[in-house]
């Protein structure tokens, strides 16, 4: 029997998909040594307002962003259902399909401390090992609690990793494209052109 793999679930609504996001996934895959990192675009999140730009256009961002790394690849379980997303409904639905991976749900730091307020925390610590990216100006100590409160209530497995502080966010992305200003440096080349040849965000 062949060994599982290692796989790393991040999600998100990359609306649009940037720099902050890659290194997240790096630094996941290299102090966890995953085998793949999977982008899955949120489909109609429960807690978050759907984008007004297409699936298909978020779908093809993603693509592109990932397109010169082997080990990233893409994913449209989530945006192709047609209901409301629930983490605690998609790991084991995306397990089913891939029995033979281990899963690792990679999540920001901030959406950590919030993570026993989301739909079935339990179903989604019982499904995969829970793997928060942290900035280099956050409080170890801080997320260092966090993990120790929900490992206690939730037997949850959880590793903290560290990662450059890439200061970008895809609303000031959305703000500065909307405001013709250069976002130059804070998105992969291929995603910023893809933006371009679209026309995507200028009319918000």
């Amino acid at each position: 029997m062949s060994e599982k793999k290692t796989v790393g679930i991040m999600g998100g609504t990359f609306n649009p998909i940037h720099n902050g996001h890659i290194a997240i996934a790096k630094a996941a895959r290299d102090a966890c040594g995953l085998d793949l990192v999977v982008f899955m675009p949120n489909g109609s999140p429960a807690y978050k307002v759907k984008p007004d730009i297409s699936d298909e256009d978020r779908g093809k961002m993603v693509q592109c962003a990932i397109a010169g790394y082997p080990d990233f690849v893409y994913s449209d379980f989530e945006i192709s259902q047609h209901d409301v997303t629930y983490t605690a409904r998609t790991l084991p639905a995306f397990k089913k399909l891939h029995p033979d991976w281990n899963l690792y749900y990679i999540v920001g730091s901030d959406s950590l401390c919030y993570m026993d307020k989301w739909y079935h925390p339990e179903i989604i610590f019982a499904e995969a090992v829970v793997v928060a990216a942290c900035r280099d100006t956050e409080s170890i100590d801080e997320m260092e609690q966090y993990r120790q409160f929900l490992l206690a209530r939730f037997h949850a497995d959880i590793r903290l990793v560290f990662n450059e502080t890439v200061p970008v966010s895809s609303t000031e992305i959305r703000n500065k494209i909307r405001k013709h200003q250069s976002v130059q440096g804070l998105l992969p080349p291929a995603v910023e052109n893809y933006i371009k040849t679209r026309g995507l965000y200028h009319g918000e």
